[in-house]
């Protein structure tokens, strides 16, 4: 029986939940800095002054750490990690503000994320290894309980889009009106002007007399603005991507566009929402459902005033009309797709007089599937990026189901089926990795390696060497395979996309290590382009075999000081990626010699040797790192973040 116990609140419980990226990579953790704030939550004498200035002292701005991934049409979209001090800053806003957060960003018509309320944390046993974990799951809605929070806030209705569009309120906005406009606010974290959090809750006007009188500058709207700016390097225009509170920021502001929206088309036109058009909006995206060519037209530059009031405009190039039936050909594509994966993809279990045997399926065609799923695209008109994460899904799902009753029954397992199970996933790799190396996102890569790890899993318990080499190899080729083609391609964002796969190769064993050669063409490929998440993923993949990598080993070290050595106006105390790389390298025991680390702390004008030695066994022994070295649990990581769902 599942026992469920509730876990005390804690205000740095946000740094799991809000303040990094979806798409960094399984090595990447915030829980040793939480650990750590929990054991030092403010300025302690016990801590080396040097880490006290970075992490406690105040700071006019600090330079958040960027990197790219692939984005739609192949363009590359800008996502950020925050620095550490604002990491902090933001666990104390929300613990100050929570009340008033919640409260502004539910008040909107429009909206399908509204804050709902708080969000608890449930801890419970592990039915399978009576374990007592913390179970993640998805991003909460007030209508339903789940093991516990992957979000501060649970939000009301909706937490992923997609469910807007299997919903009732969705069909009976469609039963009510006719006609329906998709349209999108163009770069909307980009373009957000920071100082409109203001105008959005307290009107333009009254916003500037406050500041020009000085009776602002202690205001909730004020002190979420500068926090905003200050760790995005003092910019009013644009907020950092990726985080869960810069959408917070950002909903509260087109809450206070909505609401103003509304009211403009009630005053004006005197159309009133949910009777004369009904408006929903999800994060940039707006859904627009009406009767009339004249009113949309009205309606349309009301809303586009609006917007462009607080410096936002929409994308033309993306606007779409829908007559009834309301539905787009990526729906259709989904639903055809979904039945062929039911219907064609099959290894289904039953137990007949204690015998286990293969009632459907059993037997695919990778060749066929591969041709089908091409047929469904290319007939609907939609892009692979359009339906893969969908397809992947509904094969991840799959695979659970199949490996779930295998191991309900692992001793019924006979060699026919187990046979059957080998050519059933060669079959199925063959197919993920043939459409995941057409356009591979970060998204995508998490999927499939979720995918990989079950299949490991289970292989593992069903103990037949000779099966599992063969699957192990499999694996190994089709990633070796993806990175080969994109190293030949000169392909830089595939690559990057493809190199969390590293985590995975490391999954099966020294027998399936990369050569030094392969490794060395990577580095090749990247130059000078080098950057945190690249060398801490390497050296994540080489650290336990650095005898065998020795050659990579030193190029890394190289480029590391490289790095280190680049100078520019920032103090390094505010550079986001040299701190974490930082924290990273040091309380790495077994990677770099203790003069290596000196030299790395003399970088940020810490020269006194004691000093320096204080600061490195503090590192260490407090594990105040970010890439997880020790404890690292690849099968827990991937479903940790499998559960995190992103908007």
């Amino acid at each position: 029986m599942i026992k469920k116990r509730k876990i005390k609140y804690k205000k740095e419980r946000v740094l799991l939940s809000d303040i990094l990226p979806f798409e960094l990579p399984l090595s990447f953790t915030n829980f040793n800095f939480y650990k750590f704030l929990l054991r030092f939550p403010e300025d302690d004498n016990k801590i080396p002054s040097f880490i006290n200035e970075i992490l406690y002292k105040n700071k006019k701005y600090t330079v958040p750490y960027n990197f790219d991934i692939r984005h739609n049409n192949n363009h590359p979209r800008k996502l950020s990690i925050i620095h550490p001090k604002n990491q902090i800053d933001v666990c104390e806003f929300y613990d100050k503000y929570k009340e008033l957060i919640l409260y502004f960003g539910n008040n909107s018509n429009f909206s399908l994320r509204k804050i709902a309320k708080i969000s608890s944390i449930e801890n419970f046993d592990d039915p399978i290894t009576d374990e007592k974990i913390v179970k993640p799951d998805r991003q909460e809605e007030s209508e339903k309980e789940y093991y516990s929070s992957s979000s501060f806030f649970k939000y009301k209705k909706f937490s992923r889009i997609f469910r807007f569009f299997e919903d009732n309120i969705f069909y009976n906005a469609e039963k009510r009106f006719d006609k329906m406009l998709y349209i999108d606010i163009s770069r909307c974290f980009d373009s957000v002007y920071t100082h409109s959090f203001s105008w959005s809750i307290l009107g333009k006007d009254f916003t500037k007399k406050e500041h020009t009188e000085g009776r602002h500058k202690d205001s909730f709207t004020d002190k979420f603005d500068t926090l905003m700016q200050r760790m995005n390097y003092n910019e009013t225009n644009g907020i950092v991507v990726g985080p869960e509170f810069s959408r917070i920021f950002a909903e509260i502001i087109l809450q206070g566009i909505d609401r103003e929206v509304e009211n403009n088309i009630f005053k004006k036109l005197e159309l009133k929402h949910s009777i004369d058009y009904k408006i929903f909006r999800y994060i940039d995206d707006y859904f627009i459902f009406y009767d009339t060519e004249d009113d949309i037209n009205r309606i349309e530059k009301e809303l586009y005033d609006e917007l462009e009031k607080y410096k936002f405009f929409i994308n033309e190039n993306k606007k779409k009309y829908f007559n009834k039936p309301i539905i787009t050909s990526k729906t259709v594509a989904k639903e055809e797709i979904k039945q062929f994966v039911k219907n064609e993809i099959c290894f289904d279990l039953k137990l007949n007089d204690k015998q286990l045997e293969i009632v459907n399926g059993g037997s695919i065609s990778a060749n066929n599937i591969k041709k089908q799923i091409n047929s469904i695209i290319y007939k609907n008109s939609i892009n692979h990026d359009d339906i893969m994460n969908f397809f992947v899904f509904k094969i991840e799902k799959k695979i659970e189901k199949i490996n779930s009753d295998l191991q309900s029954n692992l001793e019924k397992i006979d060699y026919e089926i187990k046979h059957k199970y080998e050519k059933f996933i060669w079959s199925l790799l063959d197919i993920l990795f043939f459409f995941y190396s057409i356009k591979p996102k970060v998204n995508l890569t998490l999927r499939i390696s979720y995918i990989l790890s079950e299949i490991l899993n289970i292989l593992s318990r069903i103990k037949d060497k000779e099966i599992s080499n063969n699957i192990h190899k499999k694996i190994y080729d089709e990633i070796y395979g993806v990175l080969k083609k994109y190293i030949e391609k000169k392909d830089k964002i595939s690559m990057m996309e493809s190199l969390y796969l590293l985590l995975e190769l490391k999954e099966l064993g020294n027998d399936y290590r990369l050569d030094e050669k392969m490794l060395d063409d990577i580095l090749k490929l990247y130059k000078n382009n080098y950057d945190y998440i690249f060398i801490t993923t390497f050296i994540f993949y080489i650290r336990d075999d650095q005898e065998f990598y020795k050659n990579i080993k030193t190029k890394i070290i190289k480029i590391i000081f490289d790095i280190f050595n680049k100078r520019n106006a920032i103090n390094p105390n505010n550079d986001t990626e040299k701190v974490l790389l930082m924290f990273d390298l040091i309380a790495l025991e077994d990677f770099l010699n203790k003069e290596e680390k000196r030299e790395i702390l003399s970088f940020f004008k810490t020269e006194d040797e004691l000093c320096q030695n204080r600061v490195i066994n503090f590192i260490v022994k407090n594990s105040l790192n970010f890439t997880n070295w020790k404890k690292y649990n690849h099968n827990q990581e991937l479903k940790f973040k499998r559960f995190k769902n992103v908007y």
